[in-house]
């Protein structure tokens, strides 16, 4: 359970794709707000990869 839960801290870290990438660049040179709500997109996009990924280890699990 412990590897499990690695496994996904991992994948929370891991570095973004290429379009996320490209949103931090633009960062500077936004405004204050549009910079939080950029945060925030990030985020969300980093715990639904999180969430894909525990689902497919889950759904691994049942399948044995």
């Amino acid at each position: 359970m412990v590897q499990r839960l690695m496994a996904l801290y991992r994948e929370y870290n891991k570095g973004g794709d290429e379009k996320t990438a490209l949103l931090q660049a633009m960062r500077p040179f936004l405004r204050e707000e549009r910079q939080e709500r950029l945060d925030k997109a990030v985020r969300i996009a980093r715990f639904s990869r999180v969430i894909r990924a525990a689902l497919e280890q889950f759904r691994g699990e049942r399948d044995v």
